[in-house]
């Protein structure tokens, strides 16, 4: 491979990434689904504004949940956001966005070439396909333990922040010393997941981000367990209703 050559003449050994504001000559069906990867040229396309409203949205969120900051207490891990740890979360999402589309090139540029169907990000089904892609970025940056610690921290942040979009506030939730009380209070607590458990939709369509993000994280710790010495994460797994098949990464 020639690198990722980006927003150039594409080059027929490389993986050619291209950020549109506008796809006037249709290149790229459904740009707006965010970036995909298109086989043609072996191209991956992505939408402008879709990388500004996903990175708009990290700048919303207020608070801490898995970051852990230092204080003249200890250790605090809800927070207000400070610009580096803002910018971990960032530079994580870009990571896996970018790093899933080229999962797709490595992995399934016959798959695309041949149903002449692109293959996205968001994607309306999430198959064996799509999680390939997923689990190739975690064996990507399990290459490097320095950055298999830092894309951990930032996927973890995601998970929690991702994990309270699907969460009521006011729902009633058991605590562990047998008391009941309003998920809001315990909202910054990073312990939520396992007391309030994700919902599966009833189907694989419309697969929820959290999940994707608790599959990578399981991928990744498996490599490296000490980045997960408590198995929180297959701890949140394990309460699921329907666990996600750790075996298959």
């Amino acid at each position: 491979m020639g690198g990722l050559p980006i927003n150039s003449i594409p080059k027929a050994d490389s993986i050619n990434f291209c950020i549109l504001r506008d796809d006037k000559k249709k290149v790229a069906p459904n740009l707006n689904v965010g970036c995909q990867y298109i086989g043609w040229s072996n191209a991956i396309l992505c939408d402008e504004a879709f990388f500004s409203g996903v990175l708009k949205e990290i700048d919303s969120f207020d608070r801490t949940i898995d970051i852990a900051h230092a204080t003249p207490d200890g250790i605090a891990f809800s927070a207000p956001y400070e610009e580096s740890a803002r910018s971990l979360v960032k530079s994580t999402l870009i990571t896996w966005i970018i790093g899933h589309e080229i999962g797709h090139a490595v992995l399934h540029r016959l798959v695309v070439t041949e149903s002449k169907h692109a293959l996205h990000f968001s994607g309306y089904a999430y198959d064996k396909i799509e999680r390939e892609a997923d689990i190739f970025v975690s064996k990507k940056v399990g290459i490097d333990p320095g950055y298999a610690s830092q894309f951990q921290i930032g996927m973890g942040e995601l998970l929690q922040q991702e994990f309270r979009k699907c969460l009521d506030r006011q729902a009633r939730i058991q605590f562990e010393d047998g008391t009941s009380g309003q998920a809001e209070d315990v909202w910054y607590d990073a312990r939520l997941p396992l007391v309030v458990p994700v919902r599966l939709p009833p189907s694989i369509t419309h697969y929820p981000l959290v999940m994707r993000q608790l599959g990578m994280l399981i991928a990744l710790t498996d490599t490296f367990p000490n980045l997960d010495g408590t198995g929180f994460y297959r701890a949140i797994n394990s309460k699921l209703p329907t666990p996600i098949e750790v075996g298959a990464f």
